[in-house]
């Protein structure tokens, strides 16, 4: 009995367009606090991300990146650099706003070129 219902309600979960699109490479980054004099949108979080990861807004917007990371560990402070297609008007509208970040892409080790040893 309880696992037709446990199979239900992940079959009814998975079903769910948003939260595929969560599940697949968007994790929980936090809440948005502010936007900076410097231009840069400054969130809070509980997890430390990656630099350079993709940060969307609760409409599965592109905001940003993040390019910094300051503060206690614990639940440090992020700054998140904004894309010109951003509308900075409505961020400073829905402050507060969760927040979701991606992985950043891997970046593949160049290949190093040997210099030819001349024979004497």
């Amino acid at each position: 009995m309880y696992r037709y219902i446990y199979i239900l309600l992940f079959y009814n979960y998975i079903n769910d367009t948003d939260l595929i699109f969560k599940l697949d490479f968007m994790k929980f980054l936090g809440n948005s606090l502010h936007i900076a004099n410097s231009g840069k949108l400054i969130a809070r979080s509980e997890k430390t991300p990656s630099p350079g990861g993709i940060v969307y807004d609760s409409e599965k917007n592109k905001i940003g990146k993040v390019s910094y990371v300051f503060g206690p560990t614990k639940q440090p402070y992020i700054s998140i650099r904004l894309f010109k297609s951003a509308n900075r008007e409505r961020i400073e509208k829905h402050c507060g706003e969760k927040l979701f970040v991606s992985k950043p892409k891997s970046k593949k080790p160049r290949k190093r070129r040997m210099k030819p040893r001349h024979k004497k």
